[in-house]
């Protein structure tokens, strides 16, 4: 996987539609019965991974706001075959520190990572279509 590295401040963006919610572990999530998009987390925090699939669908999208004020957590792990991060999906996240992109990203949203403090640098696939300026980082102090 070659990718190249960005200091936080650019970002993309994306979207995909969604038609059944459900529960899948610590994850909130809606489908349309071909693939499955990430509306929440309910986790302990810590180190999550999503899913690579859930009941057999891709999980291609990380939909807004599905990770927001979650302080305790620290890594996330986006699985290959995600294609979207949407806006403000991390937002808040002040103990996030690490997070891993796969190549099939291609899109993240405006403020995807909006007072994330603890990340200061972010890996973005070469597969991305569009880079976007912005706010994604506000430290106080």
């Amino acid at each position: 996987m070659k990718t190249k590295s960005f200091l936080l401040g650019l970002f993309l963006i994306g979207g995909l539609g969604a038609a059944h919610a459900a529960q899948f572990g610590d994850f909130t999530y809606y489908t349309d019965g071909k693939a499955v998009e990430i509306t929440s987390y309910r986790g302990p925090g810590g180190a999550a991974s999503i899913p690579e699939t859930v009941n057999n669908l891709p999980v291609t999208r990380i939909a807004v706001v599905a990770f927001i004020g979650v302080v305790n957590l620290t890594n996330i792990v986006i699985p290959d075959g995600v294609i979207s991060i949407d806006g403000g999906v991390f937002q808040d996240c002040t103990g996030l520190t690490k997070m891993s992109s796969p190549d099939s990203v291609i899109s993240i949203g405006d403020q995807a990572f909006q007072n994330c403090a603890g990340l200061t640098r972010i890996t973005i696939p070469d597969g991305v279509t569009s880079i976007v300026l912005g706010i994604v980082a506000e430290k106080t102090g």
